[in-house]
């Protein structure tokens, strides 16, 4: 649990965190690498403390969140406070991954398997705080991007329907490099 749960705070929060951890081990300037609302403490950090970030990958990052992602992350939320694993997992797995990779049934089936042990396994009520705090996060950063000193690539996956600015976040750094 962190501070700025629920809030615009609770990305901030986080990459404070991992920055007094990275000094605590001495692991720092680090690589920094951000999946999906992890991006979102990434691109804290670097804009908190560039001087620990050697360099910043963003895999389908976002800066603020769409109708979709935030009716996702409600229907998330609620699946996940109801505690059917596979549900939730079944729920989640047309949004995370690709056409193509669901089309194979077996593939399928352990894509569900997996995101119903890790997916499910986070409290309905700590899942809820960092839905809260994705939102009222979004759009609070967008304006800083161009600050980013940091070599960056930026993931962006072709067919996300969740995360959909991956080019406009990397457009807006200072050469970053987008990979698609």
């Amino acid at each position: 649990y962190f501070p700025g749960c629920g809030s615009e705070r609770l990305y901030a929060d986080i990459a404070t965190a991992a920055a007094d951890a990275a000094r605590i081990i001495g692991e720092a300037p680090a690589h920094v690498i951000g999946a999906s609302l992890g991006a979102a403490t990434a691109i804290e950090l670097a804009l908190q403390r560039p001087e620990l970030v050697c360099s910043l990958t963003l895999i389908t990052p976002l800066v603020a969140t769409s109708g979709r992602l935030e009716a996702v992350m409600e229907a998330w939320c609620t699946l996940a406070a109801a505690g059917d694993r596979d549900v939730l997992a079944r729920f989640l797995a047309p949004w995370m991954f690709s056409e193509r990779t669901l089309k194979d049934r077996d593939k399928r089936e352990r894509i569900v398997r997996a995101l119903g042990q890790t997916a499910g396994a986070v409290r309905a009520d700590v899942l809820r705080r960092w839905a809260m705090g994705a939102a009222a996060w979004s759009g609070s950063r967008a304006g800083d991007l161009a600050r980013i000193t940091a070599p960056t690539v930026v993931v962006a996956a072709g067919a996300d329907l969740l995360t959909l600015d991956a080019a406009a976040i990397a457009g807006a750094i200072p050469r970053a490099k987008l990979i698609t």
